[in-house]
């Protein structure tokens, strides 16, 4: 009877050549299949297992550690702006120079002694010069002599005037409701009037010395930018004798896609740093290049004019893996992190998406919560390299 129904059941799961199992066998063949398709294809812990224990992984000993000063920590999901990266030129604000100029023929009485480079302070002795008038040009000093009192003091209120228009139009710009171009006008009128101003002092100077020599001092305090005052040498009227740059931020002109956005940060580099800069105006007409110009303000130092530097530009913000910028390692073959499974070090390839500061972005190759090598990846680079060679 026993084999009877042994045969019955060996007759009820066959079909033909194929073998059909009962529930329970089914359900415990797909769980084996599973997880050998997960061992197969890397992922989960399992996959983690099998890149540890592939060839290539790093396995070293704590006290090799310590030598290499390693540092890893866990890959986040984070928000990091797409950076585009242009170039731009740096340019000197008009209200940051002043010109000083002889306002009629004149001769260089004494050698001037100041020097290109030289820190001056507003109100300091630049060049003494001695008009040299003709009759004529008397006669105009002695008639113009009652009213230069009035227009020192009516160009001294339109200087006011002018620096608070200015002030406004940074304002305008700022918001892009102002053109470049229009607060450059706004500049070069506030540095034009105070050249005006300026010079009616020194005139007003040149009348009351009624001919002998009248010292020219500097306007403003900054730095002698150049000085051509030859000793003895009778100059014509509006000669400048010296340039004075004063301290102060500097204009940065970036050549940008005419139908690009603005960006929501801007940094420039300067030296191995990365300055912070913010927009000033955005650029309304383009160029023959077909881009346009867009004026950013920055407070930076010894920025050379005329020089061209380079600007990061961001624009909105994509979410992402975010891990330090110090573990990428760059290689022939592209980006590569080192990844810490199990106490062992594992490279692995990345396609960096955005960098920015001390942080990267990556598009692909680390998962959140990963531990990668933020210190002394290029170390382990090296230990690689001499593992590879057998030494």
């Amino acid at each position: 009877m026993t084999k009877a129904r042994s045969a019955r059941g060996r007759r009820r799961y066959s079909r033909g050549n194929v073998r059909w199992a009962p529930p329970s066998i089914a359900l415990v063949l797909v769980a084996a299949t599973t997880a050998s398709g997960c061992r197969a294809r890397g992922t989960g812990e399992g996959g983690a297992t099998a890149e540890a224990k592939a060839a290539g992984a790093l396995e070293l000993s704590a006290e090799r550690r310590t030598q290499l000063g390693l540092v890893s920590v866990k890959a986040t999901l984070g928000e990091l702006p797409d950076v585009e990266l242009r170039s731009g030129t740096v340019l000197l604000p008009p209200t940051r120079q002043a010109l000083i100029s002889t306002p009629v023929s004149a001769r260089t009485r004494a050698p001037v002694t100041i020097m290109v480079g030289a820190t001056v302070r507003e109100g300091d002795p630049i060049a003494e010069v001695v008009p040299v008038l003709s009759p004529g040009e008397q006669v105009t000093l002695n008639v113009q002599a009652a009213d230069l009192v009035g227009q020192i003091a009516t160009t001294d209120t339109e200087l006011k005037n002018r620096e608070a228009q200015l002030e406004r139009a940074r304002a305008l710009a700022a918001r892009g409701l102002l053109p470049p171009q229009d607060l450059e006008n706004q500049e070069t009128a506030v540095a034009a009037t105070r050249s005006k101003l300026s010079a009616l002092r020194v005139e007003s100077a040149m009348q009351g010395s009624r001919g002998g020599a009248v010292t020219l001092r500097a306007p403003i305090a900054g730095t002698i930018a150049s000085v051509d005052a030859p000793n003895g040498a009778t100059l014509p009227a509006g000669h400048v004798l010296a340039e004075i740059v004063t301290d102060g931020p500097s204009w940065i002109d970036v050549a940008t896609p005419a139908d690009a956005a603005t960006g929501s940060g801007y940094s420039v580099r300067v030296g191995r740093s990365w300055v912070s800069a913010r927009l000033l105006a955005k650029g309304v007409v383009a160029g023959p290049d077909g881009l346009r110009r867009d004026r950013l303000e920055i407070a930076a130092p010894g920025l050379v004019i005329g020089a061209t530097l380079d600007v990061r530009i961001e624009r909105g913000a994509s979410m992402g893996v975010v891990i330090p910028a110090s573990a990428i390692v760059p290689t022939a073959e592209g980006d590569v992190v080192y990844v810490e499974i199990e106490g062992k070090f594992v490279e692995r390839a990345v396609q960096v998406a955005a960098r920015l500061d001390d942080k990267a972005r990556l598009a692909s190759g680390v998962a959140e919560g990963e531990r990668v090598v933020s210190v002394g990846g290029q170390a382990l680079r090296g230990e690689k390299m001499r593992a590879a060679l057998g030494e």
